[in-house]
């Protein structure tokens, strides 16, 4: 009976690192892929704030 409670034990405690192991994995994705969009919304608005001085620099020279 001790032999299957180690074992039982041993088994149960396998499951729970699994699920928190998958769940700590789980939340490094999701924290890498917003960081990650988040880079691109930056450069994107890098390139839109260029692209408005550059027009208002072409007006500016038009006027």
């Amino acid at each position: 009976m001790g032999d299957f409670v180690c074992n039982f034990t041993a088994v149960v405690l396998g499951i729970i690192l699994t699920f928190m192991g998958s769940d700590w994995i789980e939340k490094r994705n999701t924290q890498r892929d917003v960081k990650s969009a988040l880079l691109l919304v930056k450069a994107e608005l890098k390139a839109n704030r260029q692209t408005i001085l550059d027009g208002k620099q072409k007006i500016e020279r038009e006027i």
